[in-house]
């Protein structure tokens, strides 16, 4: 509207000026595109706004799922005016139509037209001018002055773990916060977003130090607490090199609309750090729907689990996010979470399924997280990983990832994934900068420190990789997949000693590691001690009468020792399997005596990998 108007309706008014909505002097906070539903419903003087019309009223400049992005305005909308779906006071839906406004609205109450301003006398002018001109210049210095020393304009921020001050301290809840306000602030692409998931919550103003030292701008941390229905959240910013706090607030709402309650606290924080945000990123901020608390805590719950990357506990991530999916069936996260889980319980060295029986579970719920919420970064990481390591389809897989890093620029997991896409591919340089992105993001992750040693390890970078896997360890002397990498990387080196006693130290970890012995079998067999290569070929056959052994295991003892017709014989079974593994293919350094043979060719293109 080129005039700014005042509606009033019921104990509410809003000014399309300074887009407020009030009652009886107090502003009800709402989304800037919320707002701009509201005024639009309002100026349609109780017409029937088809949904594509309204669309094109709120998002004129900007590509939306119409259909969703305006059912949550109107949630948002109703929720605030204290209205409710059905006997409408405000906002009546029209099925499969649109939305009308139904309250009575007062006339609009316009601006007063400007009285005509009397001539100046000439004479005057040069006097009104020299007090123009020291007026703008003394705002624009102070403006200068404000910006340069006061107002911040940061472009990477570390995310510290939130304090848990609830008089029952659950750490799913505060973790979840401090999950939601990683993966909320990760969606703006002009924000590197930095998480330090290991640091303590009582180290004060520690914070702001690590954060100096990882040359990011600021530092944010604060405090949740869970009390009955409602969620109280406390966060501040810090500066990282002078450790001031120049921004604090503090929010409660129910924990029924606790996501709503995260995007609102995001959105202040971007606000606050004066970072540029495109339309896109703005829906997507915006974006939320109720979830219901039982089902929203099973899903914290499964992604602590699932990040704790160990057998036994992605089962429980698994009983998790079933429970949140029956608690709240239309909770997207939830099936992302569980494709993910899934995923990993099939995947090579983790060993817990068969990838026939794991991965078509894993893509049914992926292909359903993005069937729910095409815009959910996570969903599309979760489905291009099946596509990746199950499918085998390279296009479809680079697709996803795409999307769902165009999605969540911050999302560490959707670089840490990609980067072994473009692994498979042969193009580890782009794969390593790839995982140190992902790395950037999530410092202190175990998975992602250990890949960035396997992107050295597969560019033959043996010394290095070594180093990192030892970094590695120094986070968690008891992350076995680093312990059994480290072994790998030895043995490429050729100090088969350091390499056999890794891999031992690894059993001890994790007796049943079906993943480590056949590491160590191979190590064996390439230093030339066949009898303990054998016995363990072995053993892993003894196992794989109870549970699932992967056949890439017996292909690599026996590429180890020379005896190509029965590594091809296993090879092909693990190729019936849908072995993750087989991916690396191409890269992995201990095939490369075999790249010259048909056979290897042969079995590379039907891989769709270019040998």
């Amino acid at each position: 509207m080129n005039t700014p108007v005042i509606y009033k309706f019921g104990p509410f008014r809003i000014d399309t000026g300074d887009r407020l909505l009030i009652r009886e002097g107090q502003v009800i906070p709402l989304p800037p595109t919320a707002v701009d539903t509201l005024i639009a419903l309002i100026g349609a003087g109780g017409r029937v706004l088809e949904k594509e019309e309204l669309g094109r009223m709120v998002w004129p400049d900007t590509n939306v799922e119409v259909d969703n992005a305006l059912a949550r305005n109107v949630n948002q909308l109703r929720k605030a005016l204290g209205d409710g779906p059905e006997n409408s006071q405000y906002i009546e839906t029209i099925p499969k139509r649109g939305y009308r406004w139904v309250a009575p609205v007062e006339e609009p109450a316009k601006e007063p037209p400007i009285p005509p301003i009397p001539p100046v006398p000439w004479w005057k002018y040069k006097a009104v001018f020299a007090v123009v001109a020291l007026v703008v210049g003394l705002g624009v210095f102070s403006t200068w002055a404000y910006l340069h020393f006061r107002a911040p304009s940061f472009r990477s921020i570390m995310v510290r773990p939130l304090a848990d001050l609830s008089p029952n301290p659950e750490r799913y809840c505060a973790a979840g916060m401090t999950d939601a306000l990683l993966t909320n602030l990760g969606k703006i692409a002009a924000l590197k977003v930095v998480s330090y998931p290991a640091l303590p919550p009582e180290s004060g103003n520690a914070a702001a130090g690590i954060a100096a030292d990882a040359n990011v701008d600021a530092a944010l941390e604060g405090s949740v607490q869970c009390a009955g229905k409602r969620v109280k959240v406390t966060v501040r910013l810090l500066r990282a090199k002078s450790r001031e706090q120049f921004w604090a607030e503090q929010y409660e709402d129910d924990v029924g609309d606790i996501l709503q309650l995260q995007a609102d606290i995001a959105q202040k924080i971007a606000d606050a750090i004066r970072v540029k945000i495109t339309p896109q990123e703005q829906v997507r901020l915006t974006a939320s729907r109720p979830v219901q608390p039982e089902a929203y805590l099973a899903y914290l719950t499964g992604r602590y689990y699932w990040n704790k990357r160990t057998t036994e506990a992605f089962k429980q991530a698994v009983e998790q996010f079933e429970l949140c999916i029956k608690k709240d069936p239309g909770y997207a996260p939830a099936y992302a979470g569980l494709a993910d889980a899934y995923s990993l319980l099939g995947s090579t060295s983790y060993d817990v399924l068969p990838p026939r029986e794991a991965m078509p579970k894993a893509k049914a719920a992926a292909l359903m997280a993005v069937k729910m919420d095409e815009g959910l970064a996570e969903a599309h990481a979760s489905l291009a990983y099946v596509l990746l390591t199950y499918d085998w389809d390279w296009p479809a897989a680079e697709r996803d990832f795409r999307r769902a890093l165009d999605l969540n620029p911050g999302y560490a997991t959707a670089h840490h994934w990609y980067s072994h896409y473009l692994l498979a591919q042969g193009r580890t340089d782009l794969a390593l900068s790839e995982m140190r992105t992902a790395l950037d993001r999530e410092p202190l992750s175990l998975a992602i420190n250990t890949g960035v040693g396997w992107c050295l390890y597969l560019k033959r970078q043996y010394d290095q990789a070594v180093d990192q896997y030892r970094k590695t360890l120094k986070l968690d002397p008891n992350f076995v997949l680093a312990q059994i990498m480290l072994g790998m990387a030895y043995e490429r080196k050729g100090s088969y000693p350091e390499a056999v006693q890794t891999f031992q130290k690894a059993l001890t970890i994790a007796p049943q590691s079906t993943f480590a012995m056949a590491r160590l079998g191979q190590t064996y067999a390439v230093s030339g001690d066949r009898r303990e290569a054998g016995r363990i070929l072995d053993r892993l056959n003894e196992i794989s009468k109870d549970r699932y052994v992967p056949a890439a295991y017996q292909a690599a003892i026996y590429a180890g020792l020379g005896d190509l017709d029965n590594a091809y014989q296993w090879a092909e079974k693990a190729y019936a399997d849908r072995s993750h593994y087989l991916i690396y293919l191409k890269v992995e350094p201990s095939l490369d005596r075999f790249r010259l043979d048909a056979r290897f060719t042969e079995f590379a293109h039907r891989l769709g990998l270019q040998h």
